[in-house]
């Protein structure tokens, strides 16, 4: 029983590894996968704000290209709002760096604000001069801090060139929420990874469970009780028992170890039996040579009776 347990340790053991490996595997997939596919959604969702910005500045710059002077086209910029609750605004600076149009701060209108820094020390309003000069439009992104927020929010703004009044037009919204929904996506997948984990160790378990019964079964019937019966017919060969004909059912190496035994039992029965045959002729001989070299008085008697006694018996 020491073999099939050995035996069952090893199938054991290769299963495991091999659950081992296929957990690893489905791990990674299921990561690298999520990975991708996060960034993916990541991508869409940007996509979709930064068309529906471009959008709400291209109407924006419809306003300013009908507009007969400046204080229209504040005033009617100010008033425009977007997104969920008309949070988001619509603001104006020029290359110069002055506000025309900042619904939210209307005291900086008509003041210069190059230096203003947004929540981890970037100069947004350079940013947005340089890019307007060098490319006419485009997309920024800077932190800063909203009202009844306690952590700063990144907000992605589009910008676009009115060189006209040499202003530039730009339409911001947050995007947090876009972290919100790819979290979770994550936590999904995270579900999703755990479930099919759980699964795996259930169905790892269940085919260990009957890999070991299946085994053992056929290693005894296969090759345990073969052995034993082998080990057997051995003890009496041993014991000088050469009567044994071994016929068992299992794998070809123990059919043909079964096979070995009979022919070195039969080959050992053989032997013994020419030994003792020599044996008896030997001493035979010895009892011949014997009675020979005794006088003829002495070689008539007892030596004569146990010569032919030997050769009764041989």
């Amino acid at each position: 029983m020491k073999l099939s347990r050995e035996i069952n340790f090893m199938i054991m053991g290769s299963m495991l590894l091999l659950g081992a490996l296929c957990a690893g595997a489905s791990i990674y997939s299921l990561y690298t996968n999520s990975k991708g596919e996060r960034e993916h959604l990541r991508s869409l969702l940007i996509s979709e704000r930064k068309d529906n910005l471009r959008d709400l500045v291209s109407g924006a710059y419809s306003v300013l290209n009908t507009a007969n002077f400046y204080e229209p086209a504040q005033k009617a910029l100010t008033e425009m709002r977007f997104g969920e609750g008309n949070k988001n605004y619509f603001f104006v600076v020029d290359t110069d760096a002055m506000f025309w149009v900042y619904p939210v701060r209307p005291d900086l209108v008509g003041k210069v604000k190059m230096d203003m820094f947004d929540a981890e020390g970037n100069e947004y309003i350079r940013q947005l001069i340089d890019g307007a000069q060098q490319q006419n439009e485009g997309f920024i992104q800077y932190k800063e801090f909203a009202e009844g927020e306690e952590n700063a929010l990144t907000r992605l703004v589009y910008f676009k060139y009115f060189e006209k009044w040499q202003w530039i037009v730009c339409a911001g919204m947050y995007i947090n929420d876009i972290e919100s929904v790819l979290a979770q996506k994550e936590k999904e997948i995270e579900s999703t990874m755990m479930n099919q984990l759980t699964l795996l160790a259930v169905m790892m378990g269940i085919a260990l469970l009957l890999g070991c019964l299946i085994s053992s079964k056929l290693i005894s019937k296969r090759v345990i009780k073969p052995l034993l019966t082998i080990k057997t017919a051995a003890e009496k060969i041993g014991q000088g028992d050469f009567s044994n004909t071994l016929d068992v059912n299992g794998a070809e190496e123990i059919r043909q170890l079964a096979k070995s035994v009979n022919t070195m039992q039969t080959s050992l029965d053989k032997s013994l039996k020419m030994t003792r045959q020599m044996m008896e002729r030997q001493k035979i001989s010895q009892l011949k040579n014997s009675a020979n070299s005794l006088p003829s008085s002495q070689n008539s008697s007892p030596n004569r009776q146990n010569l032919q006694q030997v050769s009764k018996a041989s």
